[in-house]
């Protein structure tokens, strides 16, 4: 490492092989790449392989990790097991309360150390008045880790209970505990006005060249048309990206099937979300029809963090239709 005039460190790495980016039709062989704080500098392939032997070694852009909550904690520590998202969701809402920050720089200092260099962060939060204190949280975190991160603040206006209302989901219930459901977990919503507001007060204080901001739906279950349709008016007109969760899994499909007279993808078109700003998180029950619909704006649908079997099935009909994948 040396120091430069602008008084910035510089350093040389070398390898057998760099693999440019994804879209690179070949390698770099012995290959030299100079940098410095603010970049790389220069790439070139190099004839002299005196000095450290790079034959073993490759470069490479680092990974994105395409879909992530940030968990620091992981769920099963606190008790949430690995099943069904049905369960497994509600199970997770007994987090107890940990420094966001801590949470966020240890999931971050994990990818980094697994070679992932940016994430797409939906965050977790139960109380919208702390959001912008733990966003604030989520780049201070990013920043000291060094990862670029898009900020993902969840958006929803309906129960949490089911996806049906939440009468009828508690209708079965003994008076006490529908009584403490209704305490935990179905709180009023915020106004749709002042969560979309919230997310562009997020933006203004947080965002920089490392980390951006975006719309975070977090499923057709949970939104109403009216927030939806509000957020595809903010998308519009600030050119924020929107990032949702999709049809995860096959109750969300059937619950899909029954609330649409059209398929879930064209009530999104109907309320004016598709565009391309808009990512599709897990759609592991996409319909080939819904891919060509897709297909035709160029949607991404990222099928991550799902069994393998569920990827396969949501990423068979994607490619054949050539959605981003």
């Amino acid at each position: 490492m040396a120091s430069s005039k602008h008084g910035l460190s510089q350093g040389l790495l070398r390898a057998g092989y760099l693999l440019p980016s994804s879209a690179s039709e070949r390698t770099l062989a012995n290959a030299r790449v100079r940098f410095s704080a603010d970049g790389i500098l220069s790439i070139q392939e190099d004839a002299d392989t005196s000095g450290a032997n790079p034959e073993r070694t490759l470069i490479m852009s680092p990974l994105a990790n395409a879909h992530d909550h940030g968990r620091g904690l992981r769920t099963l520590d606190y008790g949430a097991l690995d099943t069904a998202v049905e369960a497994w969701v509600p199970a997770t809402y007994a987090l107890p309360p940990v420094d966001p920050y801590l949470v966020a720089a240890s999931a971050f200092a994990r990818m980094v150390r697994s070679g992932i260099g940016s994430t797409v962060h939906c965050h977790l939060s139960n109380d919208i008045q702390s959001l912008l204190r733990e966003a604030r949280a989520v780049r201070r975190a990013a920043d000291d880790v060094g990862i670029r991160v898009a900020f993902v603040v969840p958006l929803r206006d309906g129960t949490r209970q089911g996806y049906s209302a939440a009468t009828s989901a508690l209708a079965g219930l003994r008076p006490a505990d529908a009584d403490a459901i209704r305490a935990q977990l179905l709180k009023p919503s915020a106004p749709v006005t002042e969560q979309l507001a919230l997310v562009e007060q997020i933006a203004r204080e947080c965002e920089g060249p490392l980390f951006q901001v975006q719309y975070g739906p977090v499923g057709l279950e949970w939104c109403s048309d009216a927030l939806i349709e509000g957020i595809a008016n903010a998308s519009r007109a600030s050119g924020r990206r929107v990032h949702m969760h999709f049809l995860e899994s096959r109750y969300q499909r059937e619950w899909a099937d029954a609330a649409f007279a059209r398929s879930p993808v064209g009530h999104l078109h109907s309320l004016g979300l598709l565009g391309e700003r808009l990512t599709l998180a897990h759609g592991t029950w996409l319909r080939r029809d819904e891919c060509e619909m897709l297909a035709a704006s160029a949607r991404s649908c990222p099928s991550t963090r799902v069994p393998t079997c569920a990827c396969v099935r949501a990423l068979r009909p994607c490619r054949t239709c050539t959605v981003p994948a």
